[in-house]
């Protein structure tokens, strides 16, 4: 507020001494008889609309402005699919975050919803120890007969998928590709 109060001081003196004085009293003595002279319409009405079109032209600057000058930068949003585990996955965005009931994997071959199912053979011992406890899924092309084996339950898959867009996302790898 201060530097508003000395930069206006400082154009009032500056302007005096430019001898501006008398220019700047003759353009507001003209602006005034143009106000008020006597015309068809009156120039009151002229000044509202010649206002109004002032607003709207500085509107439509802004709108070719913010057009023009657009930030081209995607959110997160946009990164809707993706690679992982060998598999092309699909997902929607909700409120931010990605709804785990639209993460579907794909078959790789044909782009057809896999059908997750139970193992097609018996679990080994040394399964049943590792990674994944006592159970795996199976991705199934019902389309192509891809398959494809991972170590725990469809939900832990599909969390493992998750982790893995939240880590491009973080790391702008998404941005890659």
């Amino acid at each position: 507020m201060i530097a508003w109060a000395i930069s206006g001081a400082a154009l009032i003196t500056g302007s005096y001494f430019a001898g501006w004085w008398h220019d700047i009293a003759q353009e507001f003595q003209f602006l005034i008889s143009v106000l008020f002279a006597s015309s068809l319409t009156p120039n009151w009405v002229l000044g509202i609309l010649s206002l109004l079109s002032l607003c709207a032209l500085v509107i439509f600057g802004l709108v070719i402005y913010s057009a023009l000058f657009k930030s081209n930068v995607e959110g997160p949003e946009s990164y809707t699919s993706d690679e992982f585990f060998e598999l092309f996955w699909e997902w929607d965005w909700g409120h931010g975050d990605i709804y785990n009931q639209t993460i579907v994997a794909l078959c790789p071959r044909c782009k057809t919803r896999l059908e997750a199912l139970p193992p097609s053979e018996p679990l080994q011992l040394a399964e049943m120890i590792g990674y994944g406890g006592s159970s795996r899924v199976r991705m199934l092309c019902t389309n192509c007969l891809f398959e494809k084996q991972f170590p725990g339950t469809l939900d832990r898959l599909v969390e493992e998928v998750k982790k893995q867009i939240e880590r491009k996302i973080r790391t702008g790898e998404h941005k890659r590709k």
